[in-house]
């Protein structure tokens, strides 16, 4: 059956820094084949002292022609069947006279089992066949096995010394078989007996057939097995393989617990690849079914480590020899932590069991496309202490979904019998007992991994044989099957995450069955009313590292808590708006809000609603709003209501350590009360919501460690609280008589734990029983979450549902976007309420009694200023006051400030205002403006608002203020040649409230040239100026602008005016265009040397203009030691995608584009402007004189430019741009880029 061998040279483990080379594989010889006589049939009529066993030959006439049946003849002699009821199990043996007819000798009769397929088949890959239980019902050969025999000796049942030696390292690869039609040998045993002498012709000797058959109990049952048939083969000396051991002998035998190997040292396997493992560096090798021993305690699998230097094509199915050091191999793991002060400290986990592996292993592959073992059925909750026994063999084991948390993060879920409760949410705190529990928990369930090893993987385990994805979750309480290896090990990356060293079954097939099916709203909960409480996973309108205008507030890396950016944000902030509309609560108290409550309108609470009522209608939902921040945490309860269905009455009353000195508000959250009223029947409650200590670490001064009782950390902290919450509620805090009471809320404290216990005994009994769950940890399940009610409220109660949507689901479904591949950005997110948070909303139903309406008297606020405007000037300030005067407003109100320019003129640098962020509800604040030195003066609205808490009640009011002086900028420099005999440069003055300005402009000192401005006089707002140069001797002059209101105002500015004699360069832009039929990369700019001589424009800086303020960003730096001779032209050209279209070669490139429509400017070595061009967009202060008009931003077909005008053989420098520029429109005039290889001749 077997073909020639493939051999692979030695495997090595990594302990080199460079890895070896794959083996190479090589064919090694053929062995000679033994001789074979016919295959045979061992059968056992059954078990009992009367049974009997005979042997017949298979398929006569198929293997005629190898050797006469009469050849070899069978004649039994004795049988006994011995149960060993400590071991479960029943020694048969069976012993026959064999006599050779074959006319030669056999020199080592050997007897081989053998796996058959097809037309006679054996069971499985057993050489047993026709197994049936003592009532002729067909059973499994499983567990049974050959052995050596065995008999009675002194009441001892022990190995037959008499019996026919049993061999375990048959060289099965010699035999040749002869087989019936239609029938294979898949699998040749390597135990077999061999008898210790020959036997001559026409000679007899005894031979011993032993199996070993497993028993359910501690006798013979009806349903174990109890007549079978054995196949063998009979052959010559087969011959046997050095060394080669079973891999039960190399695992050894592990009754309960975790055992090393009973051998060291080199040693020798064969058995079937049944998964190649990466990521583990080794594949797994399981022993055939064939030659098992059938001993529960062993097992029958074993990892093969071979670090970097694995076989090359090695696959499941193939039949291998392997040659290894016996190692136990035991996992540690290192990653980075954080101690108590925050510093990075290293943390190194070990693995408290080992797993046997044969390490720098030699494998030949003996040949391929063999049947891996049928997969053992395991149950999830098989003792730990049982594991080991089936380490390394295939498994399949099916259950239920208990803990999906790392499914994201290593692609691994747990599977139970049934989903596990958190030990205090069934049993009350106990340290004996949890100890108990905890210890326990391991053997519960059973991990299914994905083998890779890889943190992140794409794609997860999901429903019905899919990739998760977020329409195809994998919900706990689902149900799975899944096959695989059994193997102990971790995901991959130490304890965190969920990566717990753990046996896991490496999958090789695993399929999910959605059993825990979504629903698309909350069960129903009755009544008039709906009240909840649903954490928000840190809804934060502060961003961590990035927000591009999606919230008011910002960015903060250290306190932000939510979101990392706006895409984030918005899908969060989408999630959640869909779960608290499937919730449709009347009133709503929520976990995890930011705590800025004193931003008023601008708070996250405010833009929760505010999306809220985007998506259900305005005015659907309004918030209760204390105007301050709550405690010192991150993060506050909060609250939010229906204005159609309740009115808040009374106070909002918070619990802090400010009330009462035990209630620690540093590690509880503050508590909030409000009372509620309906609209329907006057009927009142209280909500109470509630944000207990975490377990996950003890409160500070508390000494309130984890004991070890379930309750974990932090629990005199829940347990100060809730005391403490059931004294405040008697005072009726909210200052509104009512007994009707709900409390909700993150209690952090499971069903059976001191708070639910301190709360029923003050009056408030849990809505919900101890069989509900809100919340996963570890593969648990239980409520911190609760709903606690007084008497009276809870008669009122008519339904409660806890609507699971987050609990259930796997963490990666959330808004966030780390740890996910692109697709799964995508992929994992819908718009919708599942994993909106990690904690499921709370509904409850209620029918209020009614009750006399307390009258409910709308917030409302005036805001006055002292005085409706007020003057100031560049550089000052002014300060306005204004009085609120409110009604029915308890709390200090949150104020809000904007500023818009209004007299119609061009926005420029805008004074600033600054105002508190609160105000007290009947008082005054101040607002103060302060204009800047470089203000724009104009006129300006500044508009006050107010929000009361609720955020139901806003006031707003408007005062002007007037900014009144002259903002003059200071103009380019300007320099020329006395050839040219003048320059230009221009400026723009903004001004307001000083009447008509006129300017004047001089330069200091003999020779100093002539200076023009024109306009003379302007009486705008902001206008452009060109300050115009002529004559004068050569020499660098100071040059002064000045402008003169008519009111006596003046502002003045100081430029310098540079005239050279004699040849010099003159560098200006001479054409130029920011978009061309390719579209807005097809752009090029032409510069051209005006002078009179050659000039070195090495250096200089060709420099875009992106935004108003201005903002200028270099595009092109000249190389070094360009030089440029009068009238020579300079071409730069964009080479990115989608660039320069026309034929003229740059003598430049660039590949960062020009903004449509805004500017371009020169800088020389000194970052002096040498010249300037810009479009109206850009602003006056980026053009020279009047900008140029816009041009086109889409839709270019032909080649445009804008280039100088030619003016009596000159190329126009007259200092404006629109007078100097025209426009090429491609088809009257052509774009006509020029390169140094030409030089000016009258044609631009």
């Amino acid at each position: 059956m077997l073909v020639g061998l493939l051999a692979l040279s030695a495997c090595s483990a990594p302990t080199t820094v460079t890895p070896p080379a794959p083996p190479v594989a090589t064919t090694p010889a053929k062995p000679n084949p033994a001789k074979t006589f016919g295959l045979y049939e061992l059968r056992v009529n059954g078990l009992s002292a009367q049974s009997q066993a005979s042997v017949a030959r298979v398929g006569l006439g198929a293997q005629a022609a190898e050797v006469p049946f009469d050849q070899l003849s069978f004649t039994r002699i004795s049988m006994s069947n011995l149960v060993d009821p400590v071991n479960r199990v029943v020694h048969m043996t069976a012993g026959f006279q064999v006599t050779n007819n074959t006319g030669g000798t056999i020199t080592l009769p050997t007897f081989i089992p053998v796996d058959t397929d097809g037309s006679y088949a054996t069971d499985g890959q057993t050489p047993f066949r026709n197994v049936k239980t003592r009532t002729g019902a067909p059973v499994s050969a499983g567990g049974m096995a050959v052995e050596q025999g065995y008999s009675n000796s002194g009441g001892q049942i022990q190995p037959d010394p008499n019996a026919t030696p049993f061999l375990t390292n048959i060289d099965s690869g010699t035999v040749t078989l002869g087989l019936p039609a239609g029938t294979t040998a898949p699998n040749v045993g390597h135990r077999g007996w061999q008898s210790a002498a020959a036997l001559a012709p026409g000679a007899s000797q005894i031979v011993t057939f032993a199996a070993r058959v497993p028993l359910q109990g501690n006798d013979i049952s009806d349903a174990d097995p109890f007549s079978f048939s054995l196949v063998f083969s009979v052959a010559d000396n087969p011959g046997t393989v050095a060394g080669l051991r079973g891999i039960h002998e190399v695992q050894g035998s592990t009754p309960s617990g975790d055992a090393a190997s009973p051998l060291s040292g080199t040693q020798t396997i064969e058995g079937v690849v049944t998964q190649v493992a990466p990521g583990l560096s080794g594949f797994f090798v399981q022993e055939e079914v064939i030659d098992t021993d059938g001993i529960p305690a062993t097992s029958e699998g074993v990892f093969v480590f071979c670090g970097n230097a694995c076989p090359t094509g090695l696959a499941a199915g193939d039949r291998v020899r392997v040659s290894g050091t016996v190692a136990e191999f035991r996992r540690s793991q290192t990653y980075n932590d954080r101690d108590a002060n925050g510093n990075v400290t290293p943390v190194t986990v070990t693995a408290p069991f080992t797993t046997t592996q044969l390490t720098t292993p030699t494998v030949t592959v003996l040949s391929s496309g063999a049947p891996r073992p049928d997969a053992i059925s395991i149950a999830p909750n098989l003792p730990v202490a049982q594991r080991e026994r089936f380490e390394g063999m295939r498994v399949s084991t099916s259950g239920v979904v208990t803990n999906n948390f790392s499914l994201g993060r290593f692609n691994s879920v747990d599977l139970a019998q049934t989903r596990i409760a958190n030990f205090t949410q069934v049993n009350a705190p106990d340290v004996n007992a949890y100890s108990a529990f905890t210890a326990a928990l391991p053997d519960q369930m059973l991990r299914v991994d994905d083998l890779t090893m890889a943190q992140n993987p794409d794609p997860l385990f999901g429903r019905n044989g899919q990739p998760l994805s977020a329409s195809n979750t994998l919900r706990g309480g689902d149900t799975g099957t899944a096959t695989g290896v059994l193997h102990y090990d971790h995901d991959g990356f130490g304890n965190r995450s969920g990566s717990n060293f753990l046996y896991r079954i490496m999958s090789e097939s695993a399929a999910f069955t959605g059993t825990n099916s979504r629903t698309a709203s909350p069960d129903a909960v009755g009544g008039s009313l709906r009240v909840g409480s649903m954490n928000v996973l840190n809804y934060f309108t502060t961003l961590v590292s990035s927000n591009s205008g999606c919230t008011p507030n910002g960015v903060d890396s250290v306190n932000s808590r939510g979101a990392n950016d706006c895409e984030e944000f918005l899908r969060q902030q989408t999630k959640t708006v869909k779960a608290i509309a499937g919730l449709n609560p009347d009133v709503l108290g929520i976990l995890e809000m930011q705590n800025d409550f004193d931003k008023g309108a601008y708070s996250s609470v405010a833009a929760l609603v505010n999306a809220l009522n985007t998506e259900l209608g305005a005015g659907t939902y309004a918030y209760i709003n204390p105007g301050r921040k709550i405690g010192s945490d991150a993060i506050s309860v909060a609250m939010i209501y229906k204005p159609a269905a309740v009115d808040p009455v009374g106070n909002l009353a918070i619990l802090d350590n400010s009330v009462n000195a035990t209630y620690t508000d540093t590690c509880n959250r503050p508590t909030w009360a409000q009372t509620f009223q309906s609209k329907a029947n006057g009927g009142r409650f209280t909500a109470v919501m509630m944000h207990l200590k975490s377990k996950g670490s003890a409160c500070s001064g508390l000494n309130d460690g984890d004991t070890g009782d379930g309750q974990g950390n932090g629990y005199i902290a829940r347990r100060n609280a809730a005391n403490a919450i059931v004294s405040w509620l008697g005072t009726n805090p909210t200052g509104v008589q009512e007994d009707d009471r709900i409390l909700m809320g993150d209690y952090n404290a499971y069903a059976q734990e001191e708070p639910l216990s301190i709360l029923a005994t003050g009056g408030y009994g849990n809505l919900f029983s101890a069989s509900t769950y809100s919340y996963q940890f570890d593969g648990q399940w239980g409520s911190l979450d609760q709903a606690t009610a007084s008497a009276t409220m809870a008669a009122q109660v008519t339904g409660k549902t806890k609507w699971h949507i987050n609990a259930d689901e796997p963490i990666v479904l959330d808004y966030n976007k780390e740890f996910k591949s692109a697709g799964q950005i995508t992929s994992l997110f819908n718009a919708d309420p599942f994993r909106s948070s990690d904690h499921d909303p709370i509904l409850v139903g209620m029918d209020l009694t009614a009750q006399a309406p307390l009258p409910v008297t709308a917030p409302s606020t005036t805001l006055t200023p002292t005085s409706p405007t007020s003057d100031v000037t560049p550089g000052n300030s002014v300060t306005q006051t204004f009085t609120t005067s409110s009604t029915n407003v308890s709390d200090n109100l949150v104020v809000s400030t904007s500023l818009s320019k209004v007299d119609g003129a061009a926005a420029g640098t805008n004074p600033t205002v600054t105002a508190p962020t609160s105000a007290p509800a009947n008082g005054t604040f101040d607002v103060t403006v302060n204009a800047s030195a470089q203000a724009t003066p104009g006129a300006y609205r500044v508009l006050v608002s107010t929000t009361a808490p609720g955020g139901t009640n806003s006031a707003t009011s408007t005062y002007n203020v007037n900014v009144n002086g002259i903002v003059l900028g200071t103009p380019n420099n300007i320099s020329y040649n006395t050839s040219d005999n003048t320059g230009a440069s221009s400026t723009t003055v903004t001004a307001y409230g000083v009447g008509t300005l006129s300017y004047t402009a001089t330069a200091a000192g003999a020779g100093a040239p002539t200076l023009t401005v024109t306009p003379g006089t302007t009486t705008g707002n902001t206008t452009p100026l060109t300050i115009t140069a002529t004559g004068g001797s050569a020499g660098t002059y100071t040059a002064t602008l000045t402008a003169t209101g008519s009111g006596g105002q003046s502002r003045s500015v100081t430029f310098t005016v540079t005239v050279t004699s004699g040849a010099m360069g003159r560098l200006m832009i001479s054409e130029f265009r920011f978009r061309g039929p390719a579209g807005g990369n097809d752009e090029f700019v032409e510069l051209y040397n005006a002078g009179n001589a050659a000039m070195n424009i090495g250096g200089y800086l060709v420099q875009a203009n992106t935004t108003t303020s201005p903002f200028w960003f270099t595009r092109f730096t000249v190389p070094a030691n360009t030089t440029l001779q009068p009238g020579q032209f300079y071409l730069i050209t964009n080479n990115g995608s989608g660039g320069y279209s026309m034929t003229v070669t740059g003598n430049g490139t660039y590949n960062t584009g020009f903004t449509d429509n805004r500017a371009i400017r020169v800088l020389d070595g000194t970052s002096a402007i040498v010249d300037l061009a810009g479009f109206a967009t850009a602003g006056s202060t980026a053009c020279e004189g009047t900008c140029l008009t816009n041009g086109p931003t889409t839709g270019v077909t032909t080649q445009i430019s804008w280039a100088r005008r030619v003016t009596n053989g000159q190329i126009s420098d007259t200092g404006d741009n629109a007078t100097d520029f025209v426009f090429r429109d491609g088809t009257s005039t052509v774009a006509n880029p020029q390169n140094t290889s030409v030089t000016f001749s009258g044609t631009n």
